[in-house]
């Protein structure tokens, strides 16, 4: 039997993470592996695992309860899964063990754009697109695991294809840098001001 092996995918809101792990799913089933993906935002709303909601309409988690229905989750629907793909920007801040981590990132720009289509308050848009300036996530997550950051299409394949090659065998993710984004942040401001930075 195959290890199990489990991977978080993070990065803040609107970076890809959901649209990325169903295709690393996919190409992970492909090679035959029985493959379980945890939303961390599903699980937040089917156990309402949060205990209030700020004045940006942000869920106030509560983490603890989050970690720990991830472990249930993992025990019960997920026990025979071979690979397990936990999503969420709260990945980094959960007490789960995990393999590897790939942080989703993306250009300021188009994160901007992807949070007004979703509606989303000026505030929050400020406060993840000061996040992924600085990379919390990749950051955050970087202490518990090794990182490899994704972006571009290329790579995305490539770590699908690293992620094919190496899993469950021993040894340990080459890791990327963990990169910010200030030049960009500070073109944004320049040319945005509506963002009130």
């Amino acid at each position: 039997m195959r290890r199990s092996f489990t991977i978080a995918v993070t990065g803040v809101p609107a970076t890809g993470k959901t649209t990325f792990s169903k295709r690393l799913k996919k190409a992970l089933q492909e090679t035959g592996r029985k493959v379980f993906i945890v939303e961390l935002n599903d699980l937040v709303d089917q156990y309402h695992l949060y205990g209030s909601v700020d004045k940006l309409g942000t869920r106030i988690v509560d983490v603890k309860r989050l970690s720990s229905s991830v472990r249930k989750t993992l025990s019960g629907r997920g026990s025979g899964a071979e690979v397990s793909i936990i999503v969420g920007h709260l990945a980094p801040e959960l007490d789960v063990k995990y393999d590897l981590a790939l942080v989703t990132r993306a250009r300021l720009t188009t994160l901007l754009q992807r949070m007004k289509a979703r509606r989303y308050p000026k505030e929050k848009i400020r406060d993840n697109i000061v996040s992924e300036t600085f990379d919390y996530c990749g950051a955050r997550i970087k202490k518990r695991t090794n990182v490899i950051e994704i972006e571009s299409e290329k790579d995305k394949a490539a770590a699908i294809s690293y992620i094919k090659k190496t899993l469950g065998r021993p040894g340990q993710a080459k890791g990327g840098k963990i990169g910010t984004r200030m030049p960009e942040l500070l073109m944004l401001i320049e040319k945005n001001k509506r963002l009130g930075f």
